[in-house]
């Protein structure tokens, strides 16, 4: 007998609420159902108003070869799981997302990537062994070599071709738990590239820029901080970092806290942070995922939500794209809180779905404005999509099918191994008559 019950549940944006029933696997006799984690997705990609399938009880060790780096875990363990295990043995998660409450199943479903796409590619290049329990009670095993197919649909699937029961995952080695990095000024996307161009070496690279800086004279002008990192060769410390959240949101701020003063506020204080902070051996935890230090920080958007939008521009395209995206910013006075640009890699990932492609990475944060932050999304998505860019499901909550179509050519094939009874919020709303 399956335990089942009732509860409200939102992604991360909080843009909406739901009352699904809560099952333990997936229910044959149930006509729609999705598999849920810690939901970190932003829009409705993560959610099933009818059945969602918990992650929470399955987030054990099913083996770790120490030697080789090779680990099988169940889907509900998160990645700060995953890490206090394997850093004190010597051993990093070889692709990380910018959050380490997330869990392996979410992450493989999302074939997540970090500020190493351009080293090492997705998870999913690093994913070697996945079970999945389709709608039918079936657990199929599917791997790079067998039924290869089933497990490229499954990479990026978004949790479409059934409920990831285990993942098997190539680790990376490591000598120590400290990262040495940089982080330099620059002023313009020209700066951006060439040094993107110049950090080729460095693993991991990333940069963030200050909306609020856009001027109308010329908006590829604008002030930021490029960051690159190495694992580091100074010490050979192997810890984590398990302490809770420094400080929680209580409650959700007022929709006013948020507005173009403290936005600009925000962004001058971190801009001048990364000046007094040139060089740095940092531990991997604020590094990589510096957001989790506040717990609950979504709710500094207030009870109306927040919409990220995050696209990738194809190189030929870039420049010209971003002049038009940051002159609709202006245009609409919507400075984003937090705002990110990275280069992805050339690296292939194996997911059919897959987001990362050779590119420009944008990602920018807009409080939940009603009428005017979705005609602002969805032009930008048009803009995006109509010169072969690529937008992000997770990140999604205006997406249209054919912008779906336009960013995922492989959906067709995808379609082939799509459960028919895993659904989400998302998946009908683009999927709609394709």
């Amino acid at each position: 007998m399956l335990s089942m019950h009732n509860k409200k549940f939102s992604s991360w944006g909080n843009l909406q609420s739901i009352f699904p029933t809560v099952i333990d696997e997936a229910k044959p006799e149930a006509n729609s159902m999705l598999s849920y984690g810690l939901g970190r997705s932003y829009g409705d990609s993560n959610l099933n108003s009818s059945f969602l399938i918990s992650n929470n009880n399955r987030d054990f060790f099913e083996y770790f070869d120490e030697e080789n780096g090779l680990i099988k875990i169940q889907g509900g363990v998160s990645i700060d799981k995953l890490l206090q295990v394997t850093v004190p043995r010597g051993w990093f998660i070889p692709v990380t997302p910018g959050t380490k409450f997330v869990t392996i199943a979410g992450a493989v479903a999302n074939d997540v990537h970090g500020k190493n796409h351009h080293t090492d590619g997705t998870i999913g290049k690093w994913v070697t062994n996945l079970s999945v329990q389709k709608s039918s009670g079936e657990i199929v095993i599917a791997s790079p070599k067998e039924n290869q197919d089933f497990f490229n649909a499954t990479i990026g699937g978004l949790g479409l071709t059934g409920h990831i029961l285990s993942v098997e995952l190539k680790l990376k080695k490591i000598s120590t738990s400290y990262i040495d990095i940089e982080t330099i000024p620059f002023s313009s996307y020209k700066d951006f590239i060439l040094l993107s161009e110049q950090s080729k070496s460095f693993t991991y690279t990333v940069s963030w820029f200050d909306s609020s800086s856009l001027s109308k004279k010329n908006f590829l002008n604008f002030k930021g901080l490029f960051i690159r990192g190495n694992h580091s060769i100074h010490n050979q410390i192997l810890s984590t970092h398990t302490e809770k959240p420094r400080l929680t949101i209580p409650f959700y701020f007022p929709n006013f806290a948020l507005n173009s003063f403290t936005v600009k506020a925000f962004n001058s204080l971190f801009y001048l942070k990364g000046l007094f902070q040139r060089s740095a051996i940092q531990h991997y935890d604020p590094f990589f995922y510096p957001l989790d230090s506040i717990g609950r920080w979504n709710r500094i958007y207030g009870k109306r939500g927040l919409y990220q939008f995050q696209c990738t521009l194809p190189f030929e395209f870039a420049e010209s794209l971003l002049i038009k995206i940051n002159a609709k910013i202006y245009e609409y006075r919507s400075e984003s809180f937090l705002s990110v640009l990275k280069l992805f890699g050339e690296i292939n990932s194996p997911g059919l779905l897959s987001y990362p492609s050779p590119g420009v990475t944008l990602c920018l944060d807009f409080p939940n404005n009603g009428k005017q932050t979705r005609t602002l999304i969805t032009y930008l998505y048009d803009l995006v999509t109509d010169c072969g860019g690529r937008l992000y499901p997770a990140k999604d909550a205006l997406m249209t099918p054919e912008h779906f179509k336009k960013s995922y050519p492989n959906f067709e094939k995808f379609l082939k191994f799509k459960d028919p009874k895993f659904e989400s919020l998302f998946s009908q709303r683009v999927l709609e008559n394709l």
